[in-house]
């Protein structure tokens, strides 16, 4: 992190760094370079630099050079595929030619006819320097090294802890848009309990009955309920306060100040109504994010939409994919994220996994992700009765040492109700598998139902191609038993050369195993007892068309309720909805023995799938969730894919439909019913327990990073010291193992430490000392523990002492990027010219290096230059912009620090040639 830039008189620094002499802090030695490790350079043969190289006479214009749409870098161009250059040449031959080509644009958006694209061009030149901080990033050196921002002595990572609290606050949920308005739903019987617990021990109860404020309803606003329960708690003892809080201009909820040293569990005990949770999708690819939807008032026609939170990162896609309830009403939604999230500000290499928990008024108690090491998947959660929370599906690459597999694996996962992991099994055979959905029975045993492309145990036979399979395993991950069908002609395993794959499970009250899945170009949905070896009750419900059976609920009577979608009316709906046309979702009720309760399609004459269902499991109500590209009947069309839930009586009539989406494609993926999901502190945005919730310190329950994960750390090129993240690391903890790598708790080397700010929240800071050098070494691929705790592979150098003291060499140079670069103006694409140019210099004072051995040092004499002048001048301006920042520079490409700038400023100017390219000081 950044702290607050000191302002500096730019004009009068630069001057002196010229008239007088001043160098800068990371300059080279002559003495060491030409004794020390760089002395066989010397003797390397010179090569011609693309810097000296006459032009080509048919030099494209400056407009067409600019515009171009290829990539930047062309790995296999003749200037640097050479067998005659070394890897630090070709590397810094390659970022010179693209520092042109970006050159080119900068100056090209400064013309008269370049200025009306600066913001289209812009779009381009930002993938531009990204794909050369990739290849910067990614190239392979052997004594130099690039970075594209600044040298800096330190690094904060991007993952940061909330504060920690000294006074804890908890912040509701949004619930109304003015304060005079009453909060709606609530009752005059209505009742909830505030209960303090000092550092003493001593417990103070109030108990909030609504009628004590008003016996009218319309009395039950934000600021009358406030007054009249801190009146209560002030009188009870209790230091702890309930506040109005103005979220927006027309956003407003509660806020509670807990008291110092205080504990506070709040708890309904309000009567309660139905409610239904939505995880689905919003938009599309990199543009997409994930989304949970509460919805209540079920009983009425028309139901009410309680709010709709959309889990999204920057530029990245995230999904939602399915959702689960505990016994507090807490609820858990499991989805992929290509991003960062929450409070973890750290990209994946690929897709990752989240786990997301809210309260019942939509507030977010944490965000947990596997840390897959390559790409992951999540098709579903589920929760036990202790609250455990179990995640299930499909990983790329191994979870932990003691892991196994092939390509795409099945993976279960199983937490506490804190988001702490109790363990992750990675079950799969050395091919292509994955767990599609999961159920559990009432004894927390585990069912996964999905395909895989081989053997998935040794006793197990493959049936060819793609295989369904059931895996059960006990509340502690434990193998119960495999079933792997593959091609179950009749009723039971028979292998033959088939596709088949499981879709959906569930389990009945009686123990029993309802699935649905596929085989070859048939739909069906199966019944077994709890056996390894019992008898498959397989139904084929159809086989014309592009259909498929989603998901999949039971009853307390043990029916089963599905979901789906087909482009043909195979079902005999009787008087129920018939088929629209195109695809049209459908659900059915099938109970164990016997024939069909109902069957309904359910959509419009357009595109409609069905995708989630879940049932009242005493009344038998069941609700679909989907998508349509239509309009329900009664209801209004908001994107060009909405979502949808449709609520089915027990004798599959429908009792009403609720589309939404908001002008984006959308769709409902995951459904899940509550009997007790609003009460009146719903209502209120409040969590139902403790305030606030518990959370966790542990660096694997708060970052990606999983135990086993490692990286190094290594002082002035000595050896590599290994970091593995543990199980029970906290990130004061790791701190403290980082700081013993570097060689003692307290060292003059550098030091890490973990820092509690008041406005940023806490994180990790590596720091180097006294003119050493640091670097941080990223884990292996697919274990890497670095960039999942928010630091990133870099080379840090302490501030040098110019004394000649120093026992390492210099050799690695930052090209001066800053993390706003950019050619959206003329202005703009003037300031972005001067730091390619200053990039460009330090990629010849890097060849120059090699090739040559240091400079000489040089004291200049005399008044600079009136060009030089000029250069200062228009410098000013861009690094008082960049010192004005309030950007967060880790964020970006370097540290944007007053001392970094002048660098970029004296750097450029001592670099600059003259017309004859040769130095000016």
């Amino acid at each position: 992190m950044v702290g607050p830039i000191t302002q500096f008189d730019f004009s009068t620094v630069l001057t002196d760094f010229f008239i007088n002499g001043g160098g800068m802090s990371q300059s080279l030695r002559a003495e060491v370079l030409r004794k020390g490790k760089l002395s066989s350079l010397l003797k390397t043969p010179a090569v011609i630099p693309p810097w000296e190289l006459p032009p080509k006479p048919d030099v494209s214009p400056l407009e067409r050079r600019a515009i171009k749409g290829e990539n930047l870098i062309n790995k296999n161009d003749p200037l640097f595929d050479r067998d005659d250059l070394n890897s630090d040449d070709k590397v810094l031959f390659a970022v010179f030619k693209a520092l042109n080509r970006l050159g080119d644009m900068a100056d090209f958006i400064q013309t008269k006819k370049g200025e009306p694209l600066a913001k289209i061009l812009d779009t381009q030149f930002q993938k531009l320097v990204k794909e050369l901080k990739d290849f910067i990033d990614n190239a392979q050196y052997d004594r130099l090294s690039l970075d594209l921002g600044l040298l800096s002595s330190e690094i904060s990572s991007l993952l940061t802890l909330p504060q920690e609290e000294r006074a804890p606050i908890f912040v509701g949920a949004t619930i109304l848009e003015d304060r005079i308005t009453p909060i709606s739903g609530i009752q005059t019987t209505d009742q909830f309990t505030i209960q303090s617990t000092d550092a003493s021990g001593t417990v103070r109860t109030v108990t909030i009955t609504m009628s004590d404020i008003s016996s009218d309803v319309n009395d039950y606003t934000l600021d009358n309920i406030s007054n009249h329960v801190n009146d209560e708690l002030v009188d009870a003892g209790i230091a702890t306060s309930l506040k109005v809080e103005r979220h927006s201009e027309t956003r407003f909820g509660f806020k509670l100040d807990i008291g110092f040293d205080e504990t506070v569990t709040i708890t309904s005990n309000s009567n309660e109504s139905e409610s239904v949770y939505v995880a689905g999708i919003r938009g599309e690819d990199k543009l997409g994010s994930g989304y949970l939807a509460k919805i209540d008032n079920l009983g009425d026609t028309d139901p009410d939409e309680v709010f709709f939170n959309q889990i999204d990162t920057v530029n990245a896609g995230d999904r939602a994919e399915s959702v689960a309830i505990d016994s507090n009403g807490d609820v858990y939604v499991v989805g992929t994220t290509e991003g960062d999230l929450g409070d973890q500000k750290i990209d994946p290499v690929a897709k990752d996994i989240f786990l997301q928990k809210y309260d019942a008024a939509g507030n977010l108690l944490f965000t947990r992700r596997l840390g897959a090491p390559f790409d992951g998947t999540a098709f579903s959660v589920k929760v036990d009765a202790n609250d455990n929370v179990f995640v299930a599906g499909q990983v790329h690459g191994l979870l932990d040492a003691d892991g196994h597999g092939g390509n795409y694996d099945t993976f279960v996962s199983k937490y506490d109700k804190n988001g702490i992991e109790i363990f992750t099994r990675q079950l799969a055979p050395f091919a292509d598998d994955g767990a599609f959905s999961m159920s559990l029975n009432t004894d927390g045993d585990v069912f996964l139902a999905g395909f895989t492309k081989s053997a998935i145990a040794p006793d197990k036979a493959h049936g060819g191609n793609s295989d369904a399979y059931i895996t059960k395993l006990d509340n502690n991950g434990n193998l119960i038993y495999n079933r792997q069908l593959g091609g179950f002609a009749a009723q039971n395993d028979t292998p033959d050369n088939s596709e088949e794959h499981f879709d959906a499970i569930a389990i009945a009250p009686d123990g029993s195993v309802w699935v649905s899945g596929e085989e070859d170009e048939s739909i069906f949905i199966a019944h077994y007892p709890d056996d390894e070896n019992g008898a498959i009750n397989k139904r084929t419900i159809g086989n014309a068309g592009d259909d498929k059976i989603t998901d999949l609920a039971v009853d307390n009577d043990g029916n089963v309720y599905a979901t789906g979608f087909s482009d043909v009316p195979f079902l005999n709906v009787g008087s129920l909805q018939t088929h629209r046309g195109n695809r049209d979702a459908f659900a059915f009720k099938l109970p164990i023995d016997g024939g069909f309760v109902y069957r309904t399609f359910l959509g419009t004459t357009e595109d409609d799938k069905g995708f989630g269902i879940t049932v009242n499991p005493t009344t038998g109500e069941a609700y679909v969730a989907g998508r349509t590209t239509g309009t329900l009947d009664g209801e209004t069309s908001s994107g060009r894919k909405d979502n949808f839930v449709i609520k089915l009586n027990a004798n599959g009539t429908q009792a009403w439909r609720h589309q939404f989406g908001g002008g984006f494609d959308s769709k409902a993926k995951g459904i899940a019913f509550d009997n007790n999901g609003t009460n009146i502190l719903s209502r209120f945005g409040l969590p139902n327990g403790q305030v606030p919730p518990d959370s966790s310190e542990l660096v694997t329950a708060v970052s990606s990073a999983r135990a086993g994960d490692y990286f190094f750390m290594s002082i002035n090129d000595g050896p590599n010291e290994q970091i593995i993240i543990e199980d029970d690391d906290t990130f004061g903890f790791l701190a403290f193992k980082m700081r013993q790598a570097l060689g003692s708790r307290i060292t003059t080397s550098g030091t890490v430490q973990f820092i509690d700010e008041d406005l940023t929240g806490r994180f990790l800071k590596v720091s180097a000392l006294n003119g050493n050098k640091v670097e941080l070494i990223k884990g292996a691929e697919g274990s890497d523990g670095l960039e999942a705790i928010g630091l990133r592979e870099k080379t840090l150098f302490g501030e040098i002492n110019d004394d000649g003291s120093n026992d390492f060499v210099q050799t690695a140079f930052g090209l001066g990027f800053t993390n706003d670069i950019t050619i959206k103006s003329k202005e703009k694409a003037g300031e972005a010219t001067a730091l390619i140019d200053f990039a460009k210099l330090t990629v010849k004072k890097a060849h120059r290096l090699l090739t040559h051995g240091p400079d000489p040092e040089f004291k200049p004499q005399g008044r600079a230059p009136q060009r030089i002048l000029d250069q200062i001048a228009t410098l000013e301006s861009a690094l008082q912009r960049l010192q004005n920042s309030t950007a967060n520079a880790n964020a970006g490409l370097l540290n944007t620090n007053s001392n970094s700038n002048l660098g970029i400023a004296a750097g450029i100017l001592s670099l600059s040639p003259n017309k004859n390219n040769t130095r000016l000081f």
